[in-house]
Protein backbone atom coordinates (compact mmCIF):
# COMPACT_ATOMS: atom_id res chain seq x y z
CA UNK A 1 0.00 0.00 0.00
CA UNK A 2 1.33 3.37 -1.24
CA UNK A 3 1.08 6.82 1.46
CA UNK A 4 1.29 10.11 1.08
CA UNK A 5 4.84 9.98 2.41
CA UNK A 6 5.94 7.58 -0.25
CA UNK A 7 5.48 10.41 -2.80
CA UNK A 8 8.57 12.16 -3.98
CA UNK A 9 9.34 15.32 -1.32
CA UNK A 10 8.41 17.73 -4.55
CA UNK A 11 5.06 16.22 -4.72
CA UNK A 12 4.55 15.81 -0.96
CA UNK A 13 5.18 19.86 -0.49
CA UNK A 14 2.96 20.50 -3.05
CA UNK A 15 0.16 18.89 -1.29
CA UNK A 16 1.06 20.46 2.21
CA UNK A 17 0.78 23.37 0.67
CA UNK A 18 -2.48 22.85 -0.84
CA UNK A 19 -4.05 21.84 2.52
CA UNK A 20 -6.02 24.09 4.97
CA UNK A 21 -4.49 24.55 8.56
CA UNK A 22 -6.06 21.80 10.34
CA UNK A 23 -5.30 19.41 7.72
CA UNK A 24 -1.37 20.60 7.89
CA UNK A 25 -1.45 20.16 11.34
CA UNK A 26 -3.01 16.60 11.26
CA UNK A 27 -0.40 15.62 8.41
CA UNK A 28 2.15 16.92 10.59
CA UNK A 29 1.30 14.59 13.04
CA UNK A 30 2.56 11.49 10.96
CA UNK A 31 6.02 11.27 11.43
CA UNK A 32 9.10 13.22 12.23
CA UNK A 33 9.77 14.06 9.07
CA UNK A 34 6.17 15.51 8.52
CA UNK A 35 6.73 17.25 11.59
CA UNK A 36 10.10 19.06 10.50
CA UNK A 37 8.46 20.35 7.63
CA UNK A 38 5.18 21.55 9.49
CA UNK A 39 7.62 23.40 12.32
CA UNK A 40 9.47 24.69 9.16
CA UNK A 41 6.27 26.48 7.41
CA UNK A 42 6.50 30.26 8.25
CA UNK A 43 2.89 30.12 9.52
CA UNK A 44 3.80 28.68 13.07
CA UNK A 45 6.87 31.46 13.48
CA UNK A 46 4.25 34.21 12.54
CA UNK A 47 1.70 32.77 14.87
CA UNK A 48 4.06 32.47 17.82
CA UNK A 49 4.72 36.50 17.73
CA UNK A 50 0.95 37.60 15.60
CA UNK A 51 -2.27 35.55 16.73
CA UNK A 52 -3.95 36.27 13.88
CA UNK A 53 -0.96 35.91 11.46
CA UNK A 54 -2.39 32.76 10.13
CA UNK A 55 -5.51 34.10 8.55
CA UNK A 56 -3.10 36.26 6.95
CA UNK A 57 -0.89 34.03 5.87
CA UNK A 58 -3.67 31.77 4.56
CA UNK A 59 -4.03 34.15 1.74
CA UNK A 60 -1.46 32.59 -0.18
CA UNK A 61 -3.74 29.12 -0.56
CA UNK A 62 -5.27 28.74 -2.90
CA UNK A 63 -9.39 28.60 -2.56
CA UNK A 64 -8.59 29.73 1.36
CA UNK A 65 -10.46 33.58 -0.01
CA UNK A 66 -13.56 33.51 -1.95
CA UNK A 67 -12.95 34.78 -5.56
CA UNK A 68 -15.52 38.03 -5.06
CA UNK A 69 -13.49 39.13 -1.95
CA UNK A 70 -10.30 38.74 -4.53
CA UNK A 71 -11.69 40.89 -6.96
CA UNK A 72 -13.27 43.37 -4.74
CA UNK A 73 -9.28 44.16 -2.70
CA UNK A 74 -7.67 44.10 -6.02
CA UNK A 75 -9.86 46.52 -7.19
CA UNK A 76 -9.85 48.95 -4.51
CA UNK A 77 -5.99 48.53 -3.81
CA UNK A 78 -5.45 49.33 -7.89
CA UNK A 79 -7.62 52.36 -7.55
CA UNK A 80 -5.61 56.18 -7.87
CA UNK A 81 -5.78 57.46 -4.65
CA UNK A 82 -4.15 60.43 -4.14
CA UNK A 83 -1.68 62.94 -6.11
CA UNK A 84 2.02 63.61 -4.86
CA UNK A 85 3.67 66.94 -3.82
CA UNK A 86 4.46 67.25 -7.74
CA UNK A 87 1.15 67.07 -8.62
CA UNK A 88 1.87 63.05 -10.39
CA UNK A 89 -1.22 60.75 -9.79
CA UNK A 90 -0.27 57.73 -7.57
CA UNK A 91 -1.86 54.36 -7.28
CA UNK A 92 -1.04 51.90 -4.93
CA UNK A 93 0.05 48.16 -6.54
CA UNK A 94 0.32 45.06 -4.53
CA UNK A 95 4.06 45.22 -5.86
CA UNK A 96 4.88 48.76 -4.84
CA UNK A 97 4.01 52.29 -6.54
CA UNK A 98 3.23 53.19 -10.28
CA UNK A 99 5.93 55.46 -11.47
CA UNK A 100 5.18 58.89 -12.54
CA UNK A 101 3.99 59.06 -16.43
CA UNK A 102 2.48 55.19 -16.07
CA UNK A 103 -1.01 56.85 -15.09
CA UNK A 104 -3.27 58.78 -17.61
CA UNK A 105 -4.84 61.53 -16.77
CA UNK A 106 -8.90 62.55 -17.57
CA UNK A 107 -8.17 64.73 -20.17
CA UNK A 108 -5.59 61.73 -22.23
CA UNK A 109 -1.73 62.90 -21.80
CA UNK A 110 0.37 61.49 -19.34
CA UNK A 111 1.26 63.10 -15.94
CA UNK A 112 4.58 63.31 -16.82
CA UNK A 113 3.97 65.05 -19.79
CA UNK A 114 0.80 67.17 -18.36
CA UNK A 115 3.56 68.60 -15.74
CA UNK A 116 6.51 69.26 -18.19
CA UNK A 117 4.22 71.49 -20.72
Amino acid sequence: MTSILDLPIELWIEIYLLLPDTSAFALSTASKYTHAIYDSDLRIGFQSIWPYAIRLLNLRRPGNCPAWKENSITELMTKTIWMDSTGNVRSYQFFGIKAPGTIKNEDGPTTQSANHK
